[in-house]
C-alpha cells in the first residue's frame, strides 16, 4: 500500500492548526473510524499516513462553509460582533462580545484577546468555549464549539495580529494582546441541531 505526505501535514500546518479530521452521518463501519482516527493521530508526529486513511480523513473533520466564513469575518462590521461564552475550571460561566472573530481557516476561529478579564481567565484554566453568531437581518445563525488555545508571542500570535480588524487594534493602545486560537469540535443552530461534529454520530 502506497503512502503519502499531504502538503497540511507539514510541520507549521499541522502543529499549529492541529487541523484533525466532521463525522456528518458517516457509513463506514465503526472498526474502520477508528483506524482511521489512530492514523491521524499518529501524523501529529510526522508518520506517513496511507493513501487509504488520506482518502477517509474528512469524516472527522470541521469545515467551516463559505457562508459562515462571510458571516463571521464581517460580523463586527454587520454590527452583530460575535459573543464568547467561556467557563472557568471551577464552572464560573463567563460571557462577552468579541468583535475580533474571524475564521481562520476551514477548521479553526481565532479572536484577538486585548482586554485580558474575566473570559480571558477562564479560558486560562479552561480551553472549552462556545462562540456564537446571530444577525436577525440575514437570519443566520450558528453556535460553534471548540478548544482555545492562547498565543502570547510567536508566529500564531502576530498572523491572528495580521488579521484582525483594524477597529480592534486600535483599541489595544499598548499594543499587548494575545492571539486567540479556537480549533472547532462542533456547529450547531441555534436550536441545537448539530450541522457539524467530530464526535461519532
Amino acid at each position: 500500500m502506497n503512502t503519502i505526505e499531504p502538503a497540511w501535514l507539514k510541520p507549521r500546518d499541522w502543529r499549529e492548526t492541529r487541523w484533525a479530521p466532521p463525522i456528518r452521518g458517516s457509513c463506514l463501519p465503526n472498526e474502520t473510524k477508528v483506524d482511521v482516527r489512530l492514523a491521524l493521530l499518529r501524523a501529529e508526529s510526522h508518520e506517513l499516513i496511507t493513501d487509504e486513511t488520506w482518502a477517509h480523513k474528512d469524516i472527522f473533520m470541521i469545515e467551516l462553509t463559505e457562508e459562515m466564513k462571510t458571516a463571521l469575518d464581517n460580523a463586527l462590521a454587520d454590527n452583530v460582533p460575535c459573543i464568547l461564552a467561556t467557563a472557568s475550571a471551577e464552572g464560573f460561566p463567563g460571557v462577552g462580545y468579541r468583535g475580533s472573530v474571524m475564521a481562520y481557516d476551514d477548521g479553526n476561529l481565532a479572536y484577538w484577546e486585548r482586554v485580558k478579564r474575566g473570559g480571558f481567565k477562564n479560558v486560562q484554566s479552561s480551553p472549552y468555549v462556545i462562540v456564537m453568531y446571530r444577525n436577525p437581518v440575514t437570519r443566520q445563525a450558528w453556535k460553534f464549539f471548540g478548544k482555545a488555545k492562547i498565543y502570547e508571542s510567536g508566529e500564531i500570535r502576530e498572523a491572528i495580529k495580521a488579521r484582525t480588524i483594524k477597529a480592534e487594534l486600535d483599541r489595544d493602545l499598548d499594543e499587548t494582546g494575545f492571539g486567540i486560537m479556537v480549533e472547532l469540535e462542533r456547529v450547531e443552530t441555534m436550536s441545537g441541531e448539530v450541522l457539524q461534529s467530530k464526535d461519532d454520530q
